[in-house]
């Protein structure tokens, strides 16, 4: 993909009004946060981890993923209570705790 077809997609999904839109995220220090990159139709995409527990994390927007009614939302995998669980892309304190329960939840299904 040439330089000008990436501008064009990224001009068409309106990313750079994304970049104002998407609040700042606090990770916990005792996280390790891989960035990677966005694929089959993400907007962001990253790993949390602690120890051998491991969250996926992506932002969706324009229901290219899923359905949330046309808003852009997070999902995360494993949700503590269930397969995903979504988040508006306003509510990432939201998000945030929940990953901390599913991160949770894994070490102490390991520690078992």
């Amino acid at each position: 993909m040439s330089l000008l077809e990436r501008s064009k997609i990224e001009l068409d999904e309106g990313w750079r009004d994304l970049v104002n839109r998407i609040p700042a995220v606090r990770f916990r220090p005792d996280w390790d946060v891989k960035i990677i990159p966005p694929f089959a139709g993400a907007k962001a995409r990253f790993w949390v981890s602690r120890g051998n527990a491991n969250v996926s994390v992506y932002l969706d927007e324009g229901d290219a993923l899923g359905f949330m009614g046309g808003k852009a939302y997070w999902e995360i995998y494993p949700a503590a209570e269930g397969d995903t669980a979504r988040f508006y892309l306003e509510d990432a304190g939201e998000m945030i705790e929940a990953v901390r329960k599913s991160i949770n939840r894994q070490a102490r299904r390991v520690s078992k």
